[in-house]
């Protein structure tokens, strides 16, 4: 097989790798709290997370679980 060949079957395995992960993906439910971290996240991305917290009336903790669930 020569380099040509290689970089093809390289690049067909890993582009069926991104289709399997993305099969693994579930849908996201955003409600008001989601919606709000958003935004703020929009404007600043650097955003602390107890600030974020904060303008989401959230715990730091649940505001963490969120972005993380939301990304």
């Amino acid at each position: 097989m020569n380099n040509q060949q290689e970089l093809v079957a390289n690049l067909m395995f890993n582009s069926e790798l991104i289709r399997d992960h993305r099969s693994h993906l579930h849908p996201v439910r955003l409600d008001e709290s989601d919606l709000i971290i958003l935004r703020e996240l929009y404007s600043d991305a650097r955003m602390p997370n107890n600030i974020l917290a904060a303008r989401a009336n959230l715990a730091p903790s649940t505001c963490l679980n969120r972005v993380e669930n939301i990304t």
